[in-house]
């Protein structure tokens, strides 16, 4: 898994090994067949580019005016304990 560092959200990276020797079509340990390997690795990507176009729009929104009134009095409270 690698981290997206402006979301903070951990989206999944593989990579998969092919056998060298005997069918080509078969990947190490999973059973399927390179097709549905490669689809369901698109497939992946395609979620991955989506998630992050979302995450990407909802950090762009801005914060609303009743969170931000909430965050200046905390920030307020703060500075009176001090």
């Amino acid at each position: 898994m690698e981290p997206n560092a402006a979301t903070r959200v951990w989206f999944r990276t593989e990579s998969k090994k092919v056998q060298a020797t005997g069918n080509k079509n078969r990947s190490l340990g999973t059973g399927k067949n390179m097709d549905q390997e490669r689809d369901q690795t698109h497939l992946e990507q395609q979620i991955d580019e989506n998630l992050r176009k979302v995450f990407q729009r909802t950090e762009q929104e801005q914060v609303p005016d009743r969170f931000a009134a909430l965050l200046q009095q905390l920030k307020e409270q703060d500075t009176q304990d001090d």
